[in-house]
């Protein structure tokens, strides 16, 4: 039977009224577990607080009081705040509206003054390092945000509004918690710790440093001798490390098998161990072969390896030796042992020392192992290397021969070579320094000239034919570099004794003539003479500078033309020369400068030069003017 309307909304209400009756017995269920005392603890903190915070009975009587606030006050803004604000003058106001959080107490503004320009500071300092590259730059800034961001920013979860406030990304903001958890929990870790965190299977850094070290011991790389060849690396911005360059004696691959064969239980692929490598450790390259080196120099210091590598052997076996013949790092240590000390204030050792003439010093003593005097043929051999002149055809030329004779010849011929190397030492050094003061101190009227032949430069072309190969042109160029003071008709100012101003000149000479003779050699000082009278320089006395070749400078020829410069050119001439194998200088720059500018020409197309004409057309259009950069002149 079909149920009427008045039925259903009967049902209907019996059911929402038997569902309130569950819903309140369960809630007084609930009450009943709670003790009374807490109950009544909190009806009364209800209590209280309604009482406290409510001063209006209902929200109808604090509407009706706003109203009537509100149209008793001014329309305009300005005036309505300005009353507002008479209003807060009022201590009492102020005090209530401070309990209720609406506006700061003074010590509350004194410290969000505080606050902001903290906030402010590291700002600035963070904006400032967060773009630093270098590890001082990284520390200050991890320890700087580590600092500033903890538990509380945690707890708050603002993270993103700290890192809004700080200028930096949010997962900075992470890494810098996480720093600082780390810090706090680790009693070993540092505030201005930057270094990742290692794998497991990393590469110790114990080994790491035996692989960087083993790099640059001897046998594996050498340092070039050549006190401008400097490797730097950059290690932060406008900021470099230089280290004397170091080049590689053998192959990566064999310095890597020689590494595990010495290290073995030091567990290291090649790929990691060439990482290790240090930044001023290069492989060799053709440009690194020193050339026109002196013969003296280059045999005695091969000479002294031989001699300490093979001392180095004889006490390996018995160590104690060591004290008696010491093994010695450099060769200017083992030549300073055979000579008087130094008189203090003098650069230099004594003359008498260095030519053998002093009777308190020389080889007899340095001391010897007995197996290093040995002469028995039957005995131990060592392998060591001289130069010696040998005929090959009907010539005679100089070349390095390799012997293997008893320790005693090799010490016997080094001692030979002890006993002159401390003088040819000093006369180069002391000429040297002879002509850097003749130069710094040039009297006026004085004129230094430095003459040398560079090598013969062949003219080629671009795009060059087979025929001509073996039939190039090659050019004469003779070099002289030239010290005077200024003129102020040349130079601007007058050069004087009390302010003396010394101007460098490089003169190039270049001539067809390929024969380097006495004749050339007073041709090209004439010249020189020559472009001094243009510039009406007043010689008073000339000084040369030249190596010891006998067919250009120092034969009976050379002198005779040398003496006959005062009815020659007007002034006389002394003539200096440099000690053997020690005449390299700003002379030979400066025509390997002439040939590599005239060399690039030819191949940018820029030139044809088919003889020396055209070379000296060549330096006369783009090597009169100095170039305004260094790196181009």
């Amino acid at each position: 039977m079909k149920k009427s309307g008045a039925d259903r909304l009967k049902e209907s209400k019996e059911r929402k009224r038997a569902q309130i009756r569950e819903r309140v017995q369960r809630c007084r269920e609930k009450k009943r577990g709670e003790p009374r005392e807490t109950k009544k603890t909190d009806r009364c903190k209800k209590k209280k607080d309604a009482t406290s915070t409510a001063p209006f009975k209902h929200r109808g009587e604090k509407k009706r009081a706003t109203d009537k606030v509100k149209e008793a006050l001014p329309v305009t803004p300005e005036k309505r705040a300005a009353v507002l604000s008479a209003v807060l003058e009022s201590p009492t106001t102020r005090q209530t509206l401070t309990l209720h959080g609406l506006i700061l107490s003074p010590e509350e503004q004194k410290q969000s003054e505080i606050n902001q320009a903290i906030v402010k500071d590291a700002r600035s300092l963070i904006t400032s390092l967060k773009d630093g590259r270098s590890k001082d730059s990284r520390a200050a800034m991890q320890c700087c945000t580590s600092l500033l961001c903890g538990e509380t920013v945690t707890e708050k979860k603002i993270q993103k509004h700290v890192a809004e406030t700080l200028s930096i990304n949010r997962e900075r903001v992470r890494k810098s918690m996480q720093h600082r958890k780390r810090v706090l929990s680790d009693a070993s870790a540092g505030w201005t710790d930057v270094k990742r965190k290692r794998r497991n299977d990393a590469t110790p850094e114990e080994h790491m440093k035996i692989a960087f070290d083993f790099w640059a011991s001897p046998g594996i790389s050498r340092p070039t001798g050549n006190k401008r060849d400097v490797v730097r690396e950059r290690i932060a911005p406008k900021e470099y490390f230089e280290h004397e360059k170091q080049i590689l004696e053998k192959t990566q691959n064999e310095v890597y098998n020689e590494f595990r064969a010495k290290f073995p239980d030091v567990k290291m692929g090649q790929r990691t161990f060439e990482s290790c490598k240090p930044f001023y450790v290069v492989p060799a390259r053709p440009e690194d072969r020193n050339s026109c080196c002196c013969r003296t120099h280059v045999e005695i210091r091969m000479l002294f390896s031989a001699c300490m590598n093979y001392r180095k052997q004889l006490i390996k076996e018995q160590p104690e030796r060591e004290q008696v013949a010491p093994i010695y790092t450099h060769l200017t240590d083992l030549v300073d042992k055979t000579l008087c000390p130094k008189i203090e204030g003098n650069e230099f050792h004594s003359k008498t020392c260095c030519d053998r003439e002093c009777v308190d010093c020389g080889v007899s003593l340095l001391t010897f192992l007995p197996e290093e005097e040995s002469t028995e043929e039957d005995g131990t051999q060592v392998k060591w290397q001289r130069f010696e002149y040998v005929t090959v055809g009907e010539n005679r030329r100089l070349q390095m021969v390799e012997k293997q004779t008893p320790p005693g010849d090799m010490l016997s011929y080094f001692k030979s070579l002890l006993v002159k190397f401390p003088g040819h030492r000093l006369r180069a050094n002391w000429q040297n320094n002879q002509l850097k003061g003749l130069i710094k101190c040039l009297p006026v009227g004085h004129v230094c000239c430095v003459h040398d032949y560079s090598e013969n430069y062949t003219c080629q072309h671009q795009d060059q034919i087979q025929s001509l190969y073996y039939g190039q042109t090659q050019a004469s160029i003779h070099v002289t570099v030239l010290h005077r003071h200024s003129l102020a008709e040349i130079d601007g100012e007058d050069g004087s004794a009390d302010k003396p101003n010394v101007v460098t000149e490089h003169l190039f000479v270049i001539s067809p003539d390929l024969k380097h003779d006495h004749h050339s050699v007073h041709h090209c000082r004439s010249l020189v003479a020559q472009y001094l009278a243009e510039i009406k320089y007043p010689v008073a006395f000339m000084h040369e500078w030249t190596d010891g070749c006998s067919a250009q400078y120092k034969s009976r020829h050379c002198m005779g033309d040398v003496s006959y410069s005062v009815a020659d050119f007007g002034y006389p001439t002394i003539r200096n020369y440099f000690e053997t194998s020690h005449a390299k200088g700003p002379q030979d720059g400066a025509g390997a400068n002439l040939k590599f500018k005239a060399d690039m020409a030819v191949i940018r197309r820029q030139k044809v030069i088919q003889n020396a004409r055209d070379l000296f057309e060549f330096a006369q259009e783009n090597l009169r003017v100095p170039s305004e950069k260094a790196s181009l002149s």
